[in-house]
């Protein structure tokens, strides 16, 4: 009878136990891996110049939606690692640039080979500005996603920096930074670069609610108290008749294919507006 009492009695109690603590072991896990992706960004008031974009004159009207997504590859999980800056300009807007210039979709280039460059004394721990990733990208250039090894720990070799060196961009430009300038022009600024067929890395504010797998448009903000983190992605589009005829940015993320809309998902023009802390385009 004390073994019935002591086994069957409580296997359900001792059974829930360790339900609710594996439940807690993978809700913190999910946490922590967030807040570290999440914070791969840093913010450099410092960082380049606005420059002032080129249109095409008053004229010209652009289209009320536009994408570059066919030029886009397969989204990737960056991991437990600060490196969305390296996965937004390497992986994301350095293969998309290519692709444009060969009017076809190519190969992915490596979002770690940048890491590893950008990362080689803060050991994945701490952010990077979006304007260092480009000054690597300008002076080290890039290999293929497919020649690289996604090993974190590992070196590059010398025949991928070999490699690497003919594969950089040629100049880059900030086109915002929300300290400099007039957030109203935001908006025409990214719709006028993605149109001219140029992918945007934006560094910006997000919360707890940008990380829900199931988050389709994110308008910003869930409270007013809400935890803020600095995140980079890249922007691959625009649709005026999203978020109910206000306008939202399509975006390319780093936290894997279960992300949203397949790894793409979508930012309101408001919150975009908002929370849009600096962004760039660059040139091959």
């Amino acid at each position: 009878m004390d073994f019935f009492n002591s086994t069957v009695f409580h296997f359900p109690k001792l059974l829930f136990k360790s339900m609710k603590s594996l439940f807690l072991t993978l809700f913190l896990s999910q946490f922590i891996l967030f807040a570290a992706a999440a914070q791969g960004y840093e913010y450099d008031s410092t960082e380049a110049r606005v420059v002032v974009s080129r249109g095409k004159g008053n004229n010209h009207k652009i289209p009320i939606a536009f994408s570059l997504r066919s030029y886009c590859p397969p989204p990737q999980h960056q991991g437990n690692f600060m490196t969305c800056v390296s996965w937004a300009t390497g992986y994301a807007a350095y293969t998309i640039l290519c692709g444009v210039a060969n009017n076809q979709k190519v190969p992915a280039y490596s979002g770690i080979f940048l890491a590893h460059h950008l990362h080689r004394e803060t050991n994945y721990d701490k952010g990077m500005s979006i304007s260092k990733a480009l000054d690597t990208l300008k002076k080290y250039g890039t290999v293929a996603d497919a020649f690289y090894t996604h090993d974190m720990k590992a070196k590059p070799k010398s025949n991928q920096v070999v490699e690497a060196a003919t594969h950089k961009i040629s100049h880059y430009d900030k086109i915002f930074d929300h300290q400099k300038e007039d957030k109203s022009l935001l908006v025409e600024k990214l719709k006028q670069a993605i149109e001219q067929r140029r992918p945007i890395i934006i560094g910006f504010e997000i919360d707890d609610a940008f990380a829900d797998d199931k988050v389709v448009l994110w308008k910003g903000f869930s409270t007013l108290n809400a935890k803020k983190y600095n995140h980079a992605v890249c922007v691959i589009g625009y649709d005026n008749s999203k978020d109910n005829g206000k306008g939202a940015f399509e975006i390319m993320n780093s936290w894997g294919d279960k992300w949203s809309d397949k790894g793409f998902g979508w930012i309101s023009y408001e919150a975009m507006t908002k929370h849009c802390l600096a962004a760039f385009i660059m040139k091959q």
